[in-house]
């Protein structure tokens, strides 16, 4: 929908010059036609603004209220399109704006742009504790779903630190659930659907469309880089499902790697996964600069790390039932790149900890775990999602964030860092869930995907200062469920996969 702006001006429209001594500010800046706002019903919570200028100059915006936004686009422009991120909903928006060219000729003006209400079926967001001084200077990024029992929408939302919606997509023309969902360096959304992987600005234009031929795509999107996407995805020509990974060069979009964990895996050790078609449950890529490999989570057999060359490096998981590789067990011997779990003074663990049958205050490995990535300080952190704990017989119920130290001469494995136990039930998430390292602060950041408590459902996001247990940010996803049951069924409940610390605007 297109509307012109004739109400726009909260004051008179102001040209003047800070310098008038210089002799080129005889030019003065003018706007030359009746600037033009567009609207989305894709990302409602944005304006696509048009106006011409007489010579080059720059944008400024100011959006003010209860999560004031400033920002300075920083392209000089005549011919001005600037997205508006950061509209409050359900409000006749204020935003000022200020012209500026090289010669410090400024117009001032106002605009107004009108929102539409939250879905209803949006969850509510607590802020429970936000230290302005030490979290990441961000908004937060998640990538909800709405469950509607048939099937999920799609809803990525923003939200800024006193928890009101500034952005969100409507992706439920998709007729089902989206996922991956993710922010691209360059500030545009990154998705996939089945076989195709879709990139759009944030107003919700499309950019690229790249399809998968022979694949379909699921949890997770890597951007390296260089630019290329590593793809977690099926190959359709087999039975087995969430085992391989594609990097389609961001250029071409054609496929110019494929990894196939069938290679170097055993895919008939069933202890965790108790499923020959589902054996890896792939959830998470990683890619690592320094060596050029990967960085892989099985959900269902641990994490594990491969060279560019699709060559086994080393695995984190319990040690019970790891045999041959390849598909007909007839590959490498799997076991052999198992990592030993060591303590503090470089001993091994008992057998029954390093098979997983016993943990120790020290030391456990993950179960059904998320998000494995490679740290600053070449550790790996992963959220540690407790499904299934030693070997499905702990009493216990928990989650937690958990960074490791890998010694790789020596093959072995030590716990640095773990936080979440003490939650207990609270901060037991049994699916999805992600962790993050902050880019400004070294910040941490563990989401719990969605937690049943006591007849509720909800996602937990908690920031912990960097080096220490302190947390900075702690806010509650309370899910609605207005269009399901809110039962332990696929479609059947709300819910939230990850949550990432974002710049509203990257550039």
């Amino acid at each position: 929908m297109t509307k012109r702006l004739f109400l726009l001006a909260l004051f008179p429209l102001l040209v003047f010059s800070c310098k008038k001594d210089k002799e080129k500010t005889a030019i003065q800046l003018s706007i030359l036609e009746e600037p033009m706002i567009e609207t989305s019903t894709k990302s409602p919570l944005t304006a696509l603004l048009r106006f011409q200028t007489n010579h080059p100059s720059k944008l400024s915006i100011q959006i003010n209220g209860t999560g004031a936004l400033s920002h300075q686009f920083p392209e000089k422009q005549e011919e001005h399109e600037h997205i508006i991120l950061g509209l409050y909903p359900d409000t006749n928006n204020e935003v000022f704006l200020q012209i500026t060219d090289d010669f410090e000729n400024t117009i001032l003006d106002t605009i107004y742009i009108q929102t539409q209400p939250i879905p209803s079926f949006f969850p509510e967001i607590t802020i429970n504790i936000c230290n302005k001084n030490l979290v990441e200077p961000a908004w937060t990024f998640c990538d909800y779903s709405s469950g509607k029992n048939s099937h999920l929408e799609t809803f990525p939302f923003i939200f800024d630190d006193n928890g009101t919606v500034r952005w969100y997509f409507n992706l439920s023309d998709k007729g089902n659930f989206v996922n991956p969902i993710s922010r691209l360096k360059n500030g545009n959304v990154l998705y996939a659907f089945q076989d195709h992987v879709f990139e759009d600005d944030m107003f919700g234009r499309n950019i690229n469309d790249w399809y998968i031929q022979g694949f379909k795509q699921h949890h997770d999107i890597f951007e390296k880089e260089d630019g290329n996407l590593l793809v977690a995805v099926n190959n359709e020509a087999l039975s087995t499902i969430e085992d391989h990974v594609i990097e389609l060069d961001r250029n071409s979009g054609s496929i110019i790697k494929t990894w196939d964990l069938r290679e170097v895996l055993d895919l008939t050790r069933t202890v965790s996964s108790g499923s020959s078609v589902d054996w890896f449950h792939m959830n998470s890529v990683w890619h690592d600069p320094t060596d050029n490999s990967l960085i892989l989570s099985g959900k269902n057999q641990g994490v594990v790390k491969v060279s560019y060359e699709n060559e086994l490096q080393w695995i984190i998981a319990p040690h019970k039932e790891w045999g041959k590789a390849g598909v007909d067990g007839d590959g490498i011997e799997t076991s052999d790149f198992l990592l030993t779990a060591i303590d503090d003074a470089n001993l091994a663990y008992t057998e029954a900890i390093q098979l997983g049958d016993e943990n120790t205050a020290g030391f456990d490995w993950g179960w059904g775990q998320h998000a494995a990535m490679k740290l600053k300080n070449e550790n790996i952190l992963l959220f540690d999602n407790g499904n299934r704990r030693l070997h499905d017989t702990s009493p216990l119920l928990y989650s937690r964030m958990v960074e490791y130290r890998i010694d790789t001469d020596n093959m072995t494995i030590q716990q640095v860092t773990s936080f979440g136990e003490s939650y207990g039930e609270d901060l037991y998430a049994r699916i999805l869930s992600d962790v993050d390292e902050q880019i400004e602060t070294g910040n941490r950041m563990l989401t719990a995907g969605i937690v049943w408590n006591n007849g509720n459902s909800y996602s937990k996001i908690i920031e912990l200062r960097s080096g220490s247990d302190e947390i900075v940010f702690d806010a509650n996803i309370n899910f609605t469920n207005i269009d399901n049951t809110n039962e332990f069924l696929w479609h059947h409940f709300d819910l939230l996969y990850r949550a990432e610390r974002e710049q509203l605007y990257k550039q």
